[in-house]
């Protein structure tokens, strides 16, 4: 839609608080504080009473409309012009979004602050974040705070944004840069009174000179009226421990993930990522993009945990984009964003080195494969009605290099399509497929229970979560099945990788 001029900009919009009837909160501790082993054990109050809580909770767990905007960040080249611009695109998006009844709406990383060419423009823009419980909208001196501030008051809404945090140091801390000044990466959340709730600095920079990372790690989380409890975490921070810690230390029940991707085939691409950690964590999952398809970077969503995408967005059409989606429904029949090009003419796509996997070309239609690298094995059983692709099956246990500067401990298995019929030289994976499985599983033992599921058919789409299936044994044996249903598909490639967390080094 149209961007609003400076009057819509600050025009209030009346939003009536919405509450459950029932309460998520009490749901678990109503669950939790009963322990019994038979229903023997039990008064017929007592029964009556878990079942009626049990129904409740069912019906009431993550009743709530959130809304992710991917956005497409100003052009000009003031900074000034552009932090004003991005903005007026915030407050669009966020009025749209309480308008149509959203409690939440999560915004991308670098989406109002990027290209700052050097530590004295991060120091121009850069804010001082204050502490917990403060209300900042109306203050002069922090002028981006101040307008997320007043974007959830206006809207009441709870918002989560990025922009950078400074702080400052002294000799005494080792990290400490020469002007005595820290620069973080960091996500703010806000009430719907526009009060501070949540402040998080990025644990786990990607190729970013000019900050600091957190230390110690952080956890931020925030509770809602709304009965949400959230953790936010950033872009690269969804590929390490600390994500998934939210869940099993702090309890959150829904992830808030502002990112700007950069896509890698096969597999590690935005929205696969995305929907693999909401599967992991079993819980939903509000991720919100960059649009910037000639870097390789697009595709935000709104996931649903075992229950997969309720609005997904993977376009490259260079257009900002408004998702919303209602977290109680159980599933979307058709997920995909209104107006996704399912076609695209040009991407980018970085490739990535398999040359230090074991690999094995499908030779045959149908039959069992399985490839072996040391002693990690990865296990394939398909049928196809014709072998149209040439499928190759990878299998790696060690590190995976990040750039220069760092190696990720993985296990990881992939079926993908490769350009060349030599898996030998597969320096290039494609995004077209024309292949239907009738029968595809795919299993491996691996050393870790932390394990993720990626499944992408033709072009990238995310195979509909109900075609297949992901399971994970209490021995970390993990098996992707595609189920009948899922005939179908152009299926283009799938993954379980796992990561082994212990292992990670830093080169730089």
């Amino acid at each position: 839609g149209r961007l609003p001029d400076k009057k819509q900009l600050h025009q209030t919009h009346q939003t009536v608080k919405r509450r459950p009837l029932f309460h998520f909160t009490s749901c678990r501790f109503a669950l939790s504080r009963h322990k019994w082993r038979t229903t023997s054990e039990l008064t017929e109050m007592q029964g009556m009473w878990l079942l009626l809580t049990a129904v409740l909770c069912s019906s009431t767990a993550h009743a709530f409309k959130a809304a992710v905007y991917e956005h497409v960040q100003s052009k000009t080249n003031s900074t000034e012009q552009a932090v004003a611009e991005n903005l007026q695109a915030y407050w669009w998006a966020t009025g749209n979004a309480s308008s149509e009844g959203a409690h939440i709406i999560v915004f991308p990383e670098d989406g109002i602050l990027y290209r700052l060419k050097d530590r004295e423009e991060v120091a121009k823009f850069a804010e001082d974040v204050p502490g917990i419980n403060t209300t900042i909208c109306g203050s002069q001196n922090m002028s981006i705070l101040s307008n997320l501030s007043c974007m959830a008051q206006n809207n009441s809404i709870y918002l989560v944004a990025n922009l950078i945090d400074r702080k400052p140091c002294n000799e005494s801390d080792h990290s400490c840069p020469r002007d005595k000044v820290k620069y973080f990466n960091t996500n703010v959340a806000f009430d719907r009174n526009g009060t501070l709730v949540a402040r998080y600095h990025k644990n786990h920079l990607f190729i970013e000179p000019f900050m600091n990372p957190a230390d110690p790690y952080e956890f931020a989380v925030f509770n809602t009226d709304f009965d949400a409890r959230v953790g936010l975490f950033i872009c690269f921070d969804v590929l390490f421990a600390e994500s998934s810690l939210l869940v099993e230390k702090h309890n959150v029940t829904l992830g808030v993930m502002s990112s700007w991707w950069f896509d890698e085939l096969p597999g590690w691409y935005s929205v696969g990522v995305q929907q693999a950690w909401s599967i992991h964590n079993g819980i939903p999952l509000l991720a919100s993009g960059i649009q910037r398809p000639d870097m390789g970077s697009l595709g935000s969503g709104i996931y649903a945990g075992r229950r997969g995408p309720l609005n997904y967005t993977y376009s490259p059409d260079g257009e900002s984009k408004l998702l919303l989606a209602d977290l109680s429904r159980t599933t979307s029949l058709n997920p995909r964003y209104p107006g996704d090009e399912l076609h695209p003419k040009k991407r980018f796509l970085m490739q990535g080195d398999v040359s230090d996997h074991a690999a094995q070309l499908l030779g045959r239609p149908k039959g069992d494969s399985r490839v072996c690298h040391g002693d990690f094995c990865c296990s394939l059983s398909y049928e196809t009605r014709e072998l149209n692709d040439n499928f190759v099956l990878l299998a790696r246990n060690g590190l995976r290099n990040i750039g220069t500067y760092m190696q990720l401990g993985v296990q990881q298995c992939i079926l993908a399509v490769c350009k060349s019929d030599n898996y030998t030289v597969c320096k290039n994976f494609t995004t077209r497929s024309t292949t239907k499985f009738t029968k595809l599983q795919l299993t491996a033992q691996f050393a870790t229970n932390a394990v993720f599921p990626v499944v992408a058919s033709d072009e990238l789409a995310l195979t509909p979560k109900d075609k297949w299936q992901f399971e994970t044994t209490s021995t970390n044996a993990s098996t992707l099945t595609l189920k009948e249903n899922g005939k179908d598909e152009d299926i283009l490639h799938i993954m379980l990788y796992a990561r082994l967390y212990n292992a990670d080094r830093f080169t730089k």
